[in-house]
This record gives C-alpha cells, structure tokens and sequence, in this order.
C-alpha cells in the first residue's frame, strides 16, 4: 500500500515535470523565435499564437537541417 502511494505521486510529479517541459519548448522556444521573426517581418505586431509556434517550427527545422548538412558536409 505504501509503495503503492509513492509510485502514485512519482507519476504525478513526472507528469507534471513533463508538462512544464513541453510548455517551455512550445511556447518559449518555438512561439518566442517565431514571435521574434514574425515581428522583424511585418510592420505590425504578430498577434497569432499559431503563427507564431509554426514560424519558429520552421526556423528550428531549417535550423537543425542545416547544421547536420554542414556537419555531414565538413567532416567527410
């Protein structure tokens, strides 16, 4: 019973830990460099959330495209 309980609250505090890092990617990562881009390219203020997470999906990808292109391209 009690080792019921703490794999009970271990899940949990996974959970939630997992939740917060999935926010932090999403909404930091991906929507603030979006949010950034969005703002260097239109005059006005880049209002949409979506917009904002899908052009900062974009420069990531390209992002790590490019580096791996590089690397595979310099060492070989």
């Amino acid at each position: 019973m009690p080792g019921e309980i703490i794999g009970e609250g271990l899940a949990a505090l996974l959970r939630w830990l997992l939740q917060q890092l999935a926010w932090f990617v999403v909404e930091i990562v991906l929507g603030g460099t979006g949010y950034l881009i969005l703002r260097l390219l239109r005059s006005r203020r880049a209002e949409d959330g979506h917009a904002c997470v899908l052009a900062g999906l974009v420069f990531w990808v390209a992002t790590g495209f490019s580096v791996g292109w590089w690397l595979r391209r310099s060492t070989g």
